[in-house]
């Protein structure tokens, strides 16, 4: 179902995408799908695949977060000054949960070689 559900994803941009282009050709509005960050799309879209593939992890949701991050300060919707004092301290924390509520690597392999 997940194969699917990312081909009609992709289906569905690759028609915007067009629809767009058309549009702009024909002098109907303007269309361009380069915008102030949109190189951030670059590290936002492999995110919410991995998510749709695999779940919620902590790697994926926090480079999720952080694409999300560069693309405000790219369309200046937050001051970059005053926030990018708080990417390293909530780095940090996501970290300390990670480490804090996953279990320990130790815990996997005996989980693994324990018959059920």
């Amino acid at each position: 179902m997940r194969d699917t559900l990312g081909r009609r994803l992709i289906g569905l941009a690759l028609i915007a995408v067009g629809a767009g282009y058309i549009g702009d050709l024909m002098g109907y509005w303007y269309f361009s799908i380069f915008f102030p960050g949109w190189w951030t799309l670059f590290i936002i879209l492999p995110c919410l695949w991995s998510i749709t593939q695999e779940g919620f992890h902590v790697g994926n949701v926090t480079f999720l977060i952080f694409g999300a991050y560069l693309l405000a300060a790219a369309n200046d919707w937050i001051s970059i000054r005053l926030s990018f004092a708080y990417i390293i301290p909530i780095f940090l924390v996501i970290f300390g949960l990670k480490l804090l509520l996953s279990r320990s690597h130790t815990a996997k392999i005996e989980k693994k070689r324990s018959p059920m």
